[in-house]
């Protein structure tokens, strides 16, 4: 989820206003600022371990004040199997509307007619028109929903439970890409379980449950429906969450079935990039 700040001066250099790369002393500023914008606990800058992740995988880069020297802006870009996401933009309240989102996302994605780029956009007022500016469109809503395990229906499709180097293996497979940090990541402790999906001996759908979240779920169209349902049958919570496109298959069932839509970002993209429907998505990692 993005929270971008857009300013149609930023670009004015007597505003002091440039960016930096980032390291591990930036992550306590970086947390400031992602709690401030409101992110949750887990998979968000507010987690130490989700920032030290993008560290490792992705360009990350800061906004100090002019005055302090204090972190109060940050975002983050990296590639993966469906093209270059901007994973965070964040800019702390109390800095809006100063152009530092702008600012941002100019060094990270400094050619703005590149193929290949995509983000989830928060419904922050500002959002729409930086990401549009960046040559960004909107497609489709990806939608929270939140409900109850009990009230599912039934799946013709077995779940097995993997470790991490089998999954990421699998996803590389269905998906053309290495997720193999994703996947450390969402099980790392014995936090979340990697799952197979499967009908009979064919392998359909891949991803991980954690607590009360699938928390992400690569799967081909043609089985979208089934799989998903399997995947979050598997999770053992009463109450379940998952992140959908809102064209997905299995909207309408889940919906009927007694989940609500406690949220939503909207997925925007350059025009050549097409993201998979199929697919349940981490709203930080794609």
């Amino acid at each position: 989820m993005t929270i971008p700040s857009f300013d149609p001066g930023a670009t004015d250099p007597r505003r002091g206003l440039t960016s930096r790369a980032v390291g591990l002393a930036d992550v306590p500023g970086i947390r400031r600022v992602s709690q401030a914008a409101g992110q949750p606990d887990a998979d968000s800058g507010a987690d130490d371990a989700y920032v030290e992740l993008l560290l490792q995988t992705a360009t990350v880069r800061v906004v100090e004040d002019p005055l302090t020297g204090a972190v109060v802006a940050w975002g983050a870009i990296r590639s993966g199997p469906l093209g270059s996401m901007l994973t965070d933009l964040f800019v702390h309240p109390d800095h809006h509307g100063r152009g530092m989102g702008g600012v941002l996302l100019r060094a990270l994605w400094p050619e703005h007619t590149a193929p290949g780029r995509f983000t989830f956009s928060s419904q922050h007022p500002s959002a729409l028109p930086l990401y549009a500016r960046a040559g960004l469109q909107p497609s489709w809503p990806l939608l929270y929903l939140s409900g109850p395990s009990a009230l599912l229906p039934p799946s013709p499709m077995q779940v097995q439970r993997v470790d991490a180097a089998v999954a990421c293996d699998v996803d590389s497979q269905l998906a053309s890409g290495n997720r193999s940090s994703d996947y450390g990541f969402w099980t790392r402790s014995g936090s979340g379980q990697a799952i197979v999906v499967q009908d009979g001996d064919r392998t359909v759908a891949v991803g991980v449950l954690r607590g009360g979240n699938l928390v992400h779920l690569t799967c081909s169209e043609s089985d979208a429906d089934t799989a998903l349902t399997a995947a979050l049958r598997a999770n053992e919570a009463a109450n379940i969450t998952v992140c959908l496109p809102g064209r997905h298959p299995s909207v309408t069932s889940l919906l009927r079935a007694g989940f609500r839509i406690i949220d939503y970002d909207l997925a925007m993209s350059t025009p050549d990039l097409a993201l998979p429907l199929a697919w349940a998505y981490s709203p930080g990692l794609g």
